[in-house]
Parts: C-alpha cells; structure tokens; sequence
C-alpha cells in the first residue's frame, strides 16, 4: 500500500513541457528512483527489471518516445493510448459486460484480462458477442504527478529515459536536487 501523499497541485502540460530542458543534466537518481515508487509507476509498468504488466514496459521509453511525448504522456494519459493496452468492453448476447485488455484472439475467441489484478482471464466466443468496444479512457490515472514537486517531476522523466541507469548523463552531475515548492 503507497502511504499518504500530500496535493502538490494540479500539473499541467504548458507548465511542465517548458522544463524538459532540464531533465538533461543535474538530476538526483535518489529522488528519481522516490518519485516513481511514490506516484506507483511499477504497479502497472515494468521497468528496470520489475513490476506489473497492466501497462506498456517502459524499458526503452527514452529512445521510444521524445522527451514532449513522454511528459505528454504522463500527463494527459488518454491522449495516446498504446496499442495493446487499451480497455475493451465486450457486451455479450446474454447481456455479461466484460471489462479489460484484450490479451489474445483468434477467428472464434477473445480472451480478456479483467483490470482487476486477481481476476481470472475470461474467454469469450466471438459469436457470443453483441458489442465491442474499446475505450478512449486510459486505465492510467490523471493526477498522477500532482503530489510531486517540479524537481521531484524532472527527476521521475530523467530516470525514465535513463533506463533506471545511475550512470546516465541526466545523472552525470551528481548534485542532489532540491524540490522547488511552487
């Protein structure tokens, strides 16, 4: 269970996407390493060798993605949702709602996995089904920076694009950042 997190405030992308500048140099791995366990990014991301796989792997996000679409990303979390983890709901013909990612499927079923970690896959024939329908919502919550300070939100990207590396450039001079209160 994550502890109690105090409301920093309520980040924006026009207030975040000016600073990507500084995610390049001058990072502290510490509180990098803080910020992603704090704002729970493993619970459903698989990163560094540990974690869920809820949401996309983020090993390689660095070169995947640019350092805008990144912070966008996790920011505004619905803008792009990547494929393969968007939710579908499967409207059945005797009326069951199913929820979650579609994990595989074939020509006569689909196997969904429930967003619930201990949820069992369902399987579901095709030709049961009367709707289906995928969501533009991503299970990735909004808000997810807003208990961290500017330099806490820096320190997460830099580490993102680091690979969780210690010796990464962004970490290259090893001073200590120190949370900016806003």
């Amino acid at each position: 269970m994550k502890p109690e997190q105090s409301f920093v405030r309520d980040w924006k992308s026009e207030e975040l996407l000016p600073l990507l500048d500084k995610v390049k140099a001058g990072r502290s791995f510490e509180s990098a390493k803080a910020a992603f366990k704090q704002t729970g990014c493993g619970q459903c991301h698989r990163f560094a060798g540990e974690g869920g796989s809820v949401g996309p792997d983020l090993a390689g996000v660095g070169r995947r993605l640019s350092l805008r679409d990144l912070m966008e990303s996790i920011v505004l979390p619905s803008k792009v949702i990547a494929e393969g983890f968007a939710t579908t709901e499967i409207e059945t013909k005797s009326g069951e709602v199913v929820t979650g990612r579609v994990a595989r499927e074939d020509d006569r079923v689909a196997v969904v996995l429930p967003q619930t970690a201990t949820a069992q896959a369902v399987t579901i024939r095709k030709a049961d089904i009367r709707r289906r329908e995928l969501s533009k919502v991503s299970n990735m919550p909004t808000g997810i920076l807003n208990t961290l300070q500017e330099a806490q939100i820096l320190d997460l990207v830099a580490y993102l694009i680091s690979d969780g590396n210690s010796n990464h450039t962004a970490f290259a001079t090893g001073a200590a950042t120190i949370p900016v209160a806003k």
